[in-house]
């Protein structure tokens, strides 16, 4: 477990819109971070980002194979 802060920092999770990728990426949310989620499927990335976004955090996409 991430302990929360404030500011936490960046952080970049690749295989943003599923699985591992998408659990971590809440995590460090929840923990503070800004996020830079990658991932192919963009309609999953923006239901994510949406979702993070909605809890206060920042996050940004990138749709790349």
């Amino acid at each position: 477990m991430i302990e929360p802060r404030e500011s936490a920092g960046i952080a970049v999770v690749t295989g943003a819109s599923s699985g591992i990728g998408e659990a971590a990426a809440l995590q460090l949310s929840a923990a503070g971070f800004h996020l830079v989620l990658i991932a192919r499927r963009r309609n999953r990335l923006e239901k994510l980002q949406l979702k993070i976004t909605e809890s206060g955090r920042p996050a940004d996409i990138i749709c790349s194979d």
